[in-house]
């Protein structure tokens, strides 16, 4: 699961992290987006298992943002039975 907030510059301007996408190099966690939702499951797993993956995220540049340098943060958590 992952909350998240939307990426923001200094004047105040947000890019939706619905807009970020991410391609898995290990497939533990696979490729996808992020949603609409403040929380989203992105994997589970029905045992006991090392999890180890590597990300590489993408913007869509769907839309017309300000200019700038926006920053975010995503926090995954893991939770177990």
């Amino acid at each position: 699961v992952y909350k998240r907030q939307p990426l923001a510059n200094s004047g105040g301007a947000t890019i939706p992290v619905s807009e970020i996408s991410w391609t898995a190099r290990d497939g533990d966690i696979p490729s996808g987006s992020f949603g609409g939702s403040t929380n989203q499951l992105l994997a589970s797993f029905t045992s006991s298992t090392r999890v180890l993956d590597r990300h590489s995220f993408s913007y869509a540049n769907r839309n017309i943002h300000d200019a700038g340098t926006y920053n975010g943060q995503v926090t995954y958590t893991w939770s177990a039975p």
